[in-house]
């Protein structure tokens, strides 16, 4: 305990409640050492542990650029996102064929490009005419068709981009339509 003025305070070797203690409130070179390992360890089993969509991630055919901004004016179907990527049955160039004829009719769609694993197509909003980008890459290991969808300007797009891939999604997972 120190006392200044008549007043007392309980000062510890860690840990002092005055300014004027001289307790010091370092830590010591095992404590450091402790917690550099521990969050060290705690990193690398964090690093190393992977799931089943964080794989298909890896792939070739997945690596374009899918993720979206901080701002709300983006959806995309990367793992921890709201919506799923695009599944199928037939085989992968069907699919994304299925897709493009898909985005062909959609009077909304405009396809820009296509290669053999990606669709990249602009979408115009009917009120205002806005643009939004909309990209499809093609992951044949697992079957799947990763899309983002974002817009062009602002910060906001009031849920259209969601609302376009969930009725997209829908359309693609039934074949006879979307033929």
């Amino acid at each position: 305990m120190h006392g200044i003025n008549g007043e007392f305070h309980l000062c510890t070797r860690n840990y002092c409640a005055a300014f004027w203690c001289k307790a010091s409130a370092r830590a010591s070179p095992v404590q450091t050492a402790f917690k550099l390992f521990f969050a060290g360890t705690a990193l690398m089993l964090t690093a190393c542990s992977t799931t089943h969509a964080d794989t298909a991630l890896n792939s070739p055919a997945v690596s374009a650029d899918l993720t979206c901004p901080r701002s709300s004016n983006c959806v995309n179907s990367l793992p921890g996102s709201e919506l799923p990527p695009l599944t199928f049955d037939d085989a992968p160039p069907q699919a994304l064929e299925r897709l493009h004829q898909l985005l062909l009719r959609d009077p909304q769609m405009q396809v820009a490009n296509r290669t053999d694993t990606q669709i990249d197509a602009v979408a115009t909003t009917r009120f205002m005419g806005f643009k939004d980008d909309v990209r499809f890459v093609l992951d044949p290991q697992v079957r799947q068709i990763h899309f983002r969808s974002m817009s062009r300007v602002g910060l906001y797009d009031f849920g259209k981009n969601g609302a376009r891939m969930r009725e997209l999604a829908a359309r693609f997972a039934q074949p006879e339509i979307a033929k």
